[in-house]
C-alpha cells in the first residue's frame, strides 16, 4: 500500500529524496539543510509541479511525467 502512494508521487522529487537520504550521514546540519533547498528549488521549477498545480486546480489526479 505504501509503495503505491509513493510510486504515485512526482518522480523528481522522489529521486532528489532518495539521494538526500541516501547521502544524509555523510556531511553536516547544515550541509544537507542546503542539499534540500537546492532540491526544493528544482521540484518547484519541474513540470511535475506544474501538473501538481493543475491537477489540483482542476480537482484530478496528477500526472507526472518525471
Amino acid at each position: 500500500m505504501l509503495a503505491k502512494e509513493i510510486l504515485a508521487l512526482a518522480p523528481t522529487a522522489q529521486s532528489l529524496s532518495k539521494g538526500l537520504i541516501d547521502r544524509a550521514e555523510e556531511a553536516s546540519l547544515e550541509t544537507e539543510l542546503v542539499r534540500e533547498a537546492q532540491a526544493q528549488a528544482i521540484c518547484l521549477a519541474s513540470e511535475d509541479h506544474r501538473e501538481a498545480i493543475a491537477a489540483f486546480m482542476e480537482r484530478r489526479p496528477a500526472r507526472f511525467d518525471g
